[in-house]
């Protein structure tokens, strides 16, 4: 018999199972899709799903528990709920979930629709009674928004029925409206469009998201004693052939800046701690070191010297530009670009963008440690040499891998990019 806060699991409409890369931690089929792992007062309970990977999230110490009255012990308090397009682990003592986990693939991606099926907040009638989250924010006074850890646009893509189960509150954590239609929005556009992309190789990709607590107490409570995180955290997983590579981003309420999701990238080692969860559980001890520990600088790629051109793993910054050269500026205005990383890169697909949003293609492969200069040669990126402007560099994916502001330059000046930042 199940334990009041393992009550949910299984109930949620339809649960995916299939027979993907087993030796790689992936789910196999199974009827037997929830099983004890035997740990935790009570038991804990471990699913198999498309929407997992290297193993269910699992609580690595007992901030989540709750002592139920009439009981010594207390039990994780954590709600376990499958849906067709995502599983949500429910921190149900602050009515939010603790983390959501989706799978996300070019089919995916191809099943977008156009159009909306509507935002139909409600209470999760499946959560114990004292874990539901009313619809209901106070806006007035705490501009908090309902933000959705498994996307509503993803959800979508599954059909109405996911989509509205993504809306119910098991799937909300508490957003400023600032952060959660800007940095926030930015970072969940980072995983939609790079699956089945050649030049990454990437097929799949394992979104899981949720908040963090500061000294896992709440900044404050909205509604029906909904509490409000000091953060928001995303960690995406991948497999590049058989090898697996994850990225942990964290984005605080306060977090304004855009269009640069590696300004939030996390170590996931830093964000377990912060969260007292493993996310990758049955990940080997070996590897998880190495993909959790490091401080990485790019969203894609993997460790720095296993990938080769074409894959992003190492830094390419700016390094000079030259916005008022001698003779013809539409053909002789230049950018260098220097590859501080450990393998070469394909540069076909990067771009240059000024302050207006004009652009300038890059290409060929740059070799580590080397320095390339592009000419505008008629390109419709302008640099201003009289004024304030800003050239960026952008990834294939359009994440903006470094930027530099200045005002003027003297003819034929070289500007240094370490001088600009």
């Amino acid at each position: 018999m199940l334990t009041r806060w393992q009550s949910t699991v299984g109930l949620a409409a339809v649960f995916a199972c299939a027979v993907v890369r087993p030796a790689c931690g992936q789910p196999v089929s199974d009827p037997e899709f929830v099983t004890a792992a035997g740990s935790g007062p009570g038991g804990l309970w471990t699913l198999r799903s498309d929407h997992l990977v290297w193993g269910m999230p699992r609580l690595t110490d007992n901030r989540h528990n709750v002592l139920f009255p009439g009981e010594s012990e207390p039990r994780p308090g954590v709600s376990v709920l499958v849906r067709e397009g995502f599983v949500v682990g429910h921190y149900d003592l602050f009515k939010v979930p603790a983390w959501v986990s989706v799978r996300w693939t070019r089919e995916d991606l191809d099943r977008l629709r156009a159009g909306s099926f509507g935002r139909p907040f409600a209470p999760d009638e499946e959560l114990p009674r004292y874990a539901r989250a009313d619809t209901d924010y106070d806006y007035s006074t705490s501009a908090m928004e309902r933000g959705h850890m498994a996307r509503h646009e993803d959800n979508e893509a599954w059909g109405s029925d996911n989509s509205d189960a993504g809306c119910l509150m098991s799937n909300i954590v508490p957003q400023h409206r600032d952060m959660n239609g800007e940095a926030w929005n930015d970072l969940e556009d980072l995983h939609q469009e790079v699956v089945g992309r050649t030049d990454l190789g990437i097929d799949a990709v394992w979104v899981i998201s949720g908040p963090i607590f500061e000294n896992s107490e709440p900044e404050f409570f909205v509604g029906n004693d909904i509490a409000v995180p000091a953060a928001t955290f995303k960690v995406i997983g991948w497999f590049s052939g058989e090898t697996f590579h994850a990225r942990g981003y964290v984005v605080g309420q306060d977090d304004r800046v855009r269009n640069n999701p590696a300004n939030y990238l996390t170590p996931i080692r830093e964000i377990e701690q912060q969260t007292g969860l493993d996310f990758f559980p049955d990940l080997p001890a070996e590897r998880a070191d190495a993909i959790e520990t490091v401080p990485h600088q790019e969203p894609w790629g993997g460790a720095e010297s296993e990938d080769g051109p074409g894959v992003v793993a190492g830094v390419v910054l700016l390094h000079s530009l030259c916005p008022n050269p001698p003779g013809d500026e539409s053909m002789h205005e230049s950018v260098s670009v220097r590859n501080h990383g450990a393998v070469a890169i394909n540069l076909d697909g990067w771009r240059l963008r000024d302050r207006s949003g004009r652009g300038w293609d890059l290409f060929g492969v740059i070799d580590p440690g080397d320095e390339r200069t592009f000419l505008r040669n008629g390109q419709a990126m302008a640099m201003n040499n009289s004024g304030p402007e800003s050239i960026e560099l952008l990834r294939p994916d359009g994440v903006v891998a470094d930027r530099v502001d200045y005002s003027g330059a003297g003819e034929g000046a070289v500007l240094l990019a370490e001088n600009l930042r």
